[in-house]
């Protein structure tokens, strides 16, 4: 499947008003399972790359806090999910 940018680029959500996306204000997105699960999984991973690094101060992505989840999860739907796939 190709996303184009044009289609969920952050300057315009599905109607085209030209508000910002906040895929976190709904969760019946067409692309919010996908971000939420690729978020998770980039956030267990940068947790795992900061305990080898002796930096034990990582939550996991239960313990997180809402804002920090919501964070990665918009920021998962802007820059991968938003672009165009080559």
């Amino acid at each position: 499947m190709r996303f184009h940018a044009a289609k969920y680029n952050s300057k315009t959500n599905h109607n085209g008003s030209g508000q910002t996306v906040n895929i976190m204000n709904n969760r019946e997105h067409p692309q919010f399972d996908k971000a939420y699960s690729i978020a998770m999984v980039c956030h267990e991973a940068n947790k795992a790359w900061c305990f080898v690094n002796a930096d034990g101060s990582q939550k996991t992505w239960i313990e997180a806090e809402e804002w920090q989840r919501e964070s990665a999860i918009n920021g998962v739907a802007k820059m991968a999910l938003e672009a165009p796939v080559s």
